[in-house]
């Protein structure tokens, strides 16, 4: 079936639109570091231009099979024309993006539109195969299309700062990016085989993310991160040593072996690099201690019938696991913090 058929059967409009924004970021401030919600309502956030390419456009000025850029100072004017010609909120125009909850937050909060309908490219590759990288720049090399431009070249770089020549390399950038978005939303458009549900299951995961309803619980996240800080100081206090002792594999080894009974010995598993501290340590080579948390080693000593050794291999679980508990809950927490108190689904 053609791209527009598919459409037309999950009650899509047959007219379909790709729109990748372009930002601001630097080393600090950037999507590697922050979540979308925190990167976009932050104080450092700048629009830079947008990039479009429609599968039909009812204006002679553009021919359809070309891509165009937009500067962030025409965009509002830009999108007020096409809200003209698809409504409101762009609601007669299938809207395509690569990464939806980042373009499609950019267009809710700084330009007031919210397309009902979004489809993510991530999405369609993730329902072909899930595990594998949904990055625009191996879904392009998967398909054998051309390679992604390097987004890099453009840290650090306000709007204002850049060069005629850099603004000519960020406008044929976007509109690279544009152009391969669109090819691949023909090919892996095709995966989907309930198109009707699909869609409309993968519209409604986006805006669990842009719409967030759920009430976060400062208090009990306070609550619960203050317990479990408790819970290691205590995990630690028990068996008397510190954090970097039983976080360290050398030094929890030895403290391993002082409390296990005669006869028995600190579990292994084979290691590339051991080292030769722990290959003294453990009488051989090519091995390391089996403390990872779904080790059988590790398991078994947690159920260990003797109390000092459960004690400590609690400490360490406590030690090595709970602090990204702790992120977590930080993350969570800053994430509704920016969100007026309610916390986006990030599925």
């Amino acid at each position: 079936m053609t791209t527009e058929q598919i459409l037309e059967i999950a009650n899509y409009p047959t007219d379909f639109v790709v729109i990748d924004f372009e930002t601001y970021f630097d080393k600090e401030y950037s999507l590697s570091k922050m979540n979308i919600w925190a990167y976009i309502t932050d104080e450092r956030y700048q629009t830079i231009g947008c990039g479009f390419k429609f599968s039909y456009v009812p204006d002679d000025h553009y021919e359809v099979p070309d891509s165009w850029f937009v500067w962030a100072n025409e965009l509002s004017e830009y999108f007020e024309t096409l809200r003209k010609y698809y409504g409101q909120h762009l609601e007669n125009i299938t809207i395509v993006m690569q990464n939806a909850p980042f373009d499609a937050l950019i267009l809710q909060e700084k330009f007031n539109i919210s397309p009902k309908y979004i489809i993510d490219l991530k999405y369609l590759d993730a329902h072909f195969d899930s595990r594998r990288s949904h990055r625009l720049k191996d879904m392009a090399k998967r398909h054998k299309l051309q390679d992604k431009g390097d987004t890099m070249n453009f840290l650090g770089l306000h709007l204002e700062d850049m060069t005629e020549e850099q603004r000519l390399a960020m406008e044929s950038y976007c509109k690279h990016d544009c152009k391969l978005e669109y090819e691949l939303f023909e090919i892996t458009l095709q995966h989907l085989t309930n198109q009707e549900e699909e869609l409309i299951i993968a519209r409604h995961t986006i805006d669990l993310y842009l719409k967030p309803r759920l009430k976060f619980d400062f208090d009990l996240a306070d609550s619960i991160a203050t317990d479990m800080q408790v819970y290691i100081d205590e995990a630690c206090e028990k068996v008397g040593l510190t954090k970097d002792e039983i976080s360290g594999n050398l030094s929890f080894v030895i403290a391993l072996q002082a409390v296990l009974p005669d006869g028995e010995t600190v579990p292994t598993k084979a290691a590339k690099r051991p080292g030769k501290k722990m290959s003294a340590l453990l009488g051989q080579t090519g091995i390391g201690p089996a403390l990872a948390k779904t080790d059988e080693g590790c398991l078994m000593l947690l159920a260990h019938s003797k109390d000092e050794v459960r004690k400590l291999m609690e400490a360490r679980k406590a030690v090595k696991s709970w602090p990204l508990h702790l992120k977590r809950i930080k993350a969570m927490r800053t994430l509704a913090a920016v969100c007026g108190g309610r916390m986006p689904v990030p599925l």
